[in-house]
């Protein structure tokens, strides 16, 4: 759920204390005070409490559904039968100052909830608002301010169920021409009515004060053509090893003069592409360009995300507007000054006042893309699932070059390494050597210990290192221990925990002539193997994290699948090879180091460890390419 829902601020104030640092919106939570738990709690009991009564929190809309008007109550949709609900006015035409009553209310009587209501132009720049409503008296509405007029949107400022709503409405001070009305209703928490109109017209259609126009969106363009990135212009290309039409998703720019940058977006099977200009790596205080492209409803969306969700802003900076949906792939381009401004309203103001930041195109930034769905039937963009990819390094506009990016930031990325690094590789080791090779190298020692033990314990303890230090990356970095991904996190806990055991319990085994000892040695084994397994367990729990871009998760889960299968094979060789050791002419014959390293065993151990670093090499390039 997003602040763009009439839900409510508590909404936002949840998420914020329950997402993590990753870009893109992540749901991973993380903890850093007894004072923040406390609000968790708080606010998650609230939160549970109004939608299991079917309803809606109360505080109204919050100012970024200024252009969407859709509340985004998760995977809800809007109604597609005839709205019961519509809107009446006192008036049907109006002169500037005018005050004209609005009512809300349905033909059959029908309760509802939540709602939002502005007046817009009905030709030319229809992304404004105008007017400005009058505070209510009744306690169920209030109103805000939208970019084009002061308290020009009303929403409810309770969750009581009513019949109808009036409100009072004054006109622009100036003959803008007609007006429409625009309203949703929220009959429940699962009942959305969106797109309910009613057109006001002017008393004076020839006297009209000339109104700024929106550039015009034009449904017909050309294929973007990536074969001429870094030569003619600069790409940021994904994944990366991708050209140009095997790329899921990319972006051009190159200066059309000294003051534009020209645009060009693509991806494939999706309904949106956005692109975003940010000073770091992490999704925040960022300026953002959408395309969205639902069967006939197409859009190119300015925007900024202040924080790890997106509020539209009026498309007034761009330009020669393009876009196109085709065989699966959305296309768009757009013209950008090369100095662009965000805009967001101060509700606290008296008037209508912005809070601005300047992205001036002729400094560098990371490029972010991300994209997915938006709502049935509208350009109300859904949040994304899959992190937004990011470039490697800051981007010069004013240059020509091709940039990459990954979906994962580098601690990620560093943390997965590690932990597969360790889980693939050394624990397999460490399996191997206990169980296959306590008769290598015969009775020969090494520091005072058999040859495989040293190997052994080597291994094991590198394990747990490994498995540590991506565990202290990863927790660092979130800023926290628990997520929501806890199946993931439960798993690589219980297994790096069986680890240390592991190593604790070999430091304190008992005697070989200990009567303890049998019991030890099963115990031992059967940690050992529960931690092996359980290891892949967390590993295709990780590729199934709900934020992993499909195309990742289908790639890593195909590599686990190739190593299970990998350590199957090894197995069977292994056991056949312990059942069916070679026969020699003396049995009680000490080989010497450079007939061991000859040896049947030796040459099976290599290929062994050679093909677990293979496996785990594939697996890091999952997350490195994607």
């Amino acid at each position: 759920m997003s602040p763009g829902s009439l839900e409510v601020k508590c909404v936002d104030e949840w998420l914020a204390l329950t997402s993590s640092q990753l870009p893109g919106d992540s749901f991973l939570w993380s903890i850093t005070s007894v004072r923040d738990v406390g609000k968790r709690i708080l606010l998650g009991v609230n939160l549970v409490i109004f939608v299991s009564q079917g309803g809606i929190l109360p505080t109204g809309a919050p100012f970024s559904t200024c252009l969407t008007m859709f509340p985004k109550h998760g995977a809800v949709e809007k109604q597609l039968l005839p709205s019961p609900f519509f809107i009446s006015l006192s008036s049907n035409t109006y002169t500037p100052g005018q005050v004209i009553t609005v009512e809300l209310t349905s033909t059959n009587g029908t309760l509802f909830r939540g709602l939002q209501v502005k007046a817009t132009r009905s030709q030319g720049n229809s992304e404004r608002a105008v007017g400005s409503f009058m505070v209510s008296h009744d306690n169920k509405t209030k109103a805000f301010t939208c970019d084009g007029s002061y308290k020009s949107m009303a929403t409810h400022a309770n969750a009581a169920d009513v019949k109808r709503v009036v409100l009072k409405w004054t006109a622009p001070r100036e003959n803008i021409g007609d007006i429409v009305f625009l309203a949703t209703i929220v009959e429940k928490f699962d009942t959305i009515w969106y797109g309910i109109k009613s057109t006001l017209r002017t008393a004076s259609p020839s006297n009209l004060v000339e109104q700024s126009k929106l550039p015009e969106l034009n449904s017909s363009m050309d294929d973007v053509d990536f074969s001429s990135c870094g030569s003619e212009k600069s790409c940021f290309l994904y994944p990366r090893y991708c050209k140009s039409s095997d790329c899921l998703a990319a972006a051009s720019f190159r200066h059309v003069d000294d003051m534009f940058l020209q645009f060009e977006l693509m991806a494939k099977n999706v309904s949106y592409i956005s692109i975003g200009f940010s000073e770091d790596v992490k999704m925040g205080g960022d300026e953002t360009i959408s395309c969205t492209a639902d069967g006939g409803v197409l859009s190119v969306q300015h925007g900024a995300n202040p924080k790890q969700f997106n509020d539209r802003m009026v498309r007034d900076q761009l330009s020669n507007l393009r876009i196109k949906q085709a065989d699966g792939i959305i296309m768009c381009s757009f013209t950008r000054p090369v100095m662009a401004v965000t805009r967001t309203v101060n509700q606290s103001a008296p008037d209508l006042q912005f809070v601005e930041k300047v992205f001036d195109l002729s400094k560098e930034y990371h490029v972010m893309l991300a994209w997915g769905t938006v709502k049935l039937g509208t350009d109300v963009i859904n949040k994304h699932v899959d992190l937004p990819v990011v470039t490697d390094r800051k981007v010069n506009f004013q240059g020509k070059d091709i940039y990459r990016g990954s979906s994962l930031p580098l601690e990620v990325r560093a943390h997965a390494g590690l932990m597969a690094l360790a889980w693939i590789v050394l624990a397999g080791i460490t399996t191997a050597m206990s169980r296959y090779y306590k008769d290598w190298f015969g009775e020969r020692l090494l520091l005072g210990t058999k040859v495989w033990f040293q190997l052994h314990r080597a291994a094991a303890i590198s394990t747990v290192l490994f498995a540590s230090i991506g565990l202290i990356i990863i927790f660092v970095y979130l800023n926290g221990l628990v997520t929501k991904e806890l199946n993931h996190v439960a798993v690589g806990l219980t297994v790096t925990s069986l680890m240390v055991i592991q190593i604790i319990g070999g430091l304190a085994r008992p005697d070989p002539k200990s009567s303890c000892r049998p019991v030890f040695n099963w115990l031992h084994r059967i940690s050992g193997f529960s931690a092996h397994i359980l290891s892949a367990a967390a590993m295709y729990l990780a590729f199934n994290i709900r934020f992993v871009s499909r195309v990742m998760r289908d790639f890593g889960v195909a590599i686990l699948t190739g190593w299970v299968a990998v350590q199957i094979v090894w197995t069977i060789v292994f056991e056949l090879k312990r059942c069916c050791p070679p026969k020699t002419t003396d049995k009680n014959r000490v080989l010497s180091v450079k007939e061991v390293l000859k040896s049947v065993d030796t040459i099976l151990l290599v290929a062994y460890c050679l093909s677990l670093l293979v496996v785990w090499a594939a697996t890091i390039s999952s997350f490195i390419v994607y």
